[in-house]
């Protein structure tokens, strides 16, 4: 399925949550938060859900390929984003230094079923996989445990 329109799908209620979002202006806090394998991979996704977000949503890429963690910081610190999107290690360092925050997520998806060149899926990637079982178990199920957050798989 094509991200925009997956997402579409998930967040039936988008444009509230963006109107919300952008009136209350909240720094480092993505309301949707999307977990790639790679720099690349979430190039690519940012690139293809354009139409979901509809040119008023600010996105903070989080990935370490040309992406200094010094100059993600002060964009989270300073800019009201509606989505975060990067790889599972960067946003575990985002979030163990206090800069990325997870109370306003509406929705947490992970980019599971694209495979790499080699054909390697987010969970099949030694490396990254053990980024994502701490993200997750540290932070995001405890975000979505007993909260309207959704936790997707694309």
């Amino acid at each position: 399925m094509v991200p925009s329109k997956y997402l579409s799908k998930i967040l039936t209620n988008w444009r509230a949550t963006l109107k919300k979002s952008l009136f209350l202006k909240k720094t480092g806090s993505p309301c949707v938060l999307i977990i790639t394998s790679s720099a690349i991979r979430a190039v690519e996704l940012n690139r293809s859900i354009k139409d979901f977000l509809d040119g008023k949503c600010k996105v903070a890429k989080l990935f370490a390929k040309h992406m200094k963690v010094e100059e993600q910081k002060k964009f989270l610190s300073k800019t009201n984003c509606q989505v975060g999107i990067g790889t599972p290690g960067r946003l575990l360092l985002l979030i163990k230094q206090g800069v990325l925050q997870l109370e306003s997520l509406v929705a947490v998806v992970l980019d599971w079923n694209w495979r790499d060149s080699k054909l390697k899926r987010l969970p099949d990637i030694p490396e990254i996989r053990k980024d994502l079982v701490l993200l997750l178990k540290d932070f995001l199920i405890e975000t979505v445990r007993g909260s309207p957050c959704k936790l997707a798989l694309l």
